[in-house]
């Protein structure tokens, strides 16, 4: 019985001593605890309460993305329907301004016809009759792009006839011209005056230095020259009749001077607009009498 006790408490002693040792040296123990241990992580992932809510948030987190998509993509839509309306509405509005503005135009460009008055038709025929303007009813043309510009810069552009020229400029015309000597007077138009009066009384653009039929340009002195003793000019002997029409245009009937037996009861049709200041040629017609030699007044100076 002695002995019994000895061997039990000699056990219990080691165990003591070693008990890393006791459990280390139980493999059974060792193994039931890694089965327990894997028991649970394989019950946890098992679990069917954890995988419910696993799967809840996924969902959560794909109907939040869902909302925020359809959130973005109703907002681009408006945004781009929003700015249609705009271009819309502002092309609208500029169409009724433009709109607005052409029919203002219209209301102030329309005239109320009427005649004449005698101190309107008395006006025009001194007008004719200046020695600058007369080459404007001295030609017939139905379209003043078509007037002859020999014919009617014939007697110059001055309200007086010819210029005198210097002895220097003289000789300079005749390095240019085929003539010997200058035994009559020249016409003489500088440029720029040229370009001043074509812009102001028949609204024509004059390119400088540009050909100009029958006379002689000289770069020196930035003009145009042209020798010769005689006129076409033709006056005006009467403006009998006449009206301001619905666009504006002044429509003046008369009756050019009798120099010949052909050239008796020659009647034109002249138009012209009023700009500013001045009246702009638009056409001068020839209605009856001597119209042939309006047409075929100069033909030295037509190509």
């Amino acid at each position: 019985m002695n002995e019994n006790m000895n061997q039990d408490t000699n056990t219990n002693m080691d165990m003591n001593q070693n008990p890393n040792m006791s459990m280390n040296q139980n493999p059974d123990m060792n193994q039931n605890m890694d089965i327990n241990q894997n028991t649970n992580i394989g019950m946890n992932q098992n679990n069917p309460v954890v995988k419910k809510k696993s799967n809840k948030g996924l969902i959560v987190l794909i109907i939040l993305l869902l909302i925020i998509i359809i959130l973005l993509s109703s907002y681009i839509v408006y945004d781009k329907l929003n700015d249609k309306e705009s271009a819309k509405k502002n092309e609208s509005e500029v169409k009724e301004n433009v709109s607005k503005e052409e029919n203002k135009e219209e209301q102030e460009e329309k005239i109320e016809s009427r005649d004449l008055t005698q101190e309107e038709l008395t006006y025009f025929k001194d007008h004719f009759n200046k020695i600058n303007i007369n080459g404007f009813v001295g030609q017939s043309y139905s379209n003043i792009n078509d007037i002859n510009l020999f014919d009617l810069l014939y007697v110059g552009i001055d309200e007086e006839y010819g210029k005198q020229l210097s002895e220097e400029e003289k000789q300079e015309y005749l390095k240019y011209s085929s003539a010997d000597e200058i035994y009559t007077e020249v016409t003489k138009i500088e440029d720029d005056a040229l370009k001043k009066f074509l812009k102001e009384n028949a609204n024509l653009d004059h390119k400088k230095g540009s050909y100009v039929d029958g006379f002689i340009y000289i770069p020196k002195y930035d003009a145009y020259y042209y020798m010769h003793g005689d006129t076409n000019y033709w006056g005006v002997d009467s403006c009998n009749s006449g009206k301001i029409d619905e666009n504006g245009n002044y429509i003046v009937n008369c009756t050019l001077m009798d120099y010949s037996k052909e050239s008796a009861g020659t009647n034109i049709k002249t138009t012209l607009k009023k700009v500013d200041d001045n009246f702009v040629f638009i056409s001068n017609e020839c209605e009856s009498g001597d119209c042939e030699t309006l047409k075929f007044r100069n033909t030295e100076g037509r190509k």
